[in-house]
């Protein structure tokens, strides 16, 4: 049995090309499929605040009730502490100034010599 004789060939050959899109008033809208409503903005927003506002309350429960290890896993209350003590003082800046010298130092450096070394060869 060949391709030329299956039932299909006959089916395919007698169908019509799809009619080209024209500018003019004839072209017919494009159908599209069905798909769900999305959310409005502010109910989105609305929703994603609330997941962080709870995933952070359990948090709280969590290592207040003793549920969660308090050594590794501090209080979101007690990190909040710590944040505000680190930057009213002004020794967030000075740290965060040394990190962002030695990642730009270090990404040049490497930068540097993984040129050199790939260039050498």
């Amino acid at each position: 049995m060949t391709v030329q004789d299956t039932s299909t060939v006959g089916a395919v050959a007698g169908l019509e090309l799809a009619p080209t899109r024209s500018e003019g008033a004839s072209a017919r809208p494009i159908r599209r499929l069905p798909v769900q409503k999305d959310w409005s903005t502010w109910a989105l927003l609305a929703a994603q605040i609330g997941i962080l506002v709870g995933g952070i309350a359990i948090w709280e429960v969590g290592a207040t009730a003793g549920w969660i290890d308090a050594f590794f896993w501090s209080q979101p209350s007690a990190i909040a502490r710590t944040l505000t003590i680190f930057f009213t003082t002004g020794e967030a800046w000075t740290d965060i100034s040394f990190t962002f010298r030695s990642t730009i130092f270090g990404f040049l450096l490497g930068t540097t010599a993984g040129s050199l070394l790939g260039l050498s060869f």
